[in-house]
């Protein structure tokens, strides 16, 4: 399992429009599960999306 995680950003920002990720990988197996999440701070106001 390789996990990535930032540190929390330093000032708030705005993400406008639809959010998408461009990935590209590449695995030496027949199978590959892969999994991108956006996630925010729990006490942060709820948004629907």
């Amino acid at each position: 399992m390789l996990t990535y995680d930032s540190a929390p950003l330093k000032t708030d920002f705005e993400v406008t429009g639809p959010i998408t990720a461009d990935v590209f990988i590449s695995a030496d197996t027949p199978d590959v599960d892969l999994w991108v999440r956006l996630l925010w701070h729990p006490m942060a106001p709820r948004r629907t999306w």
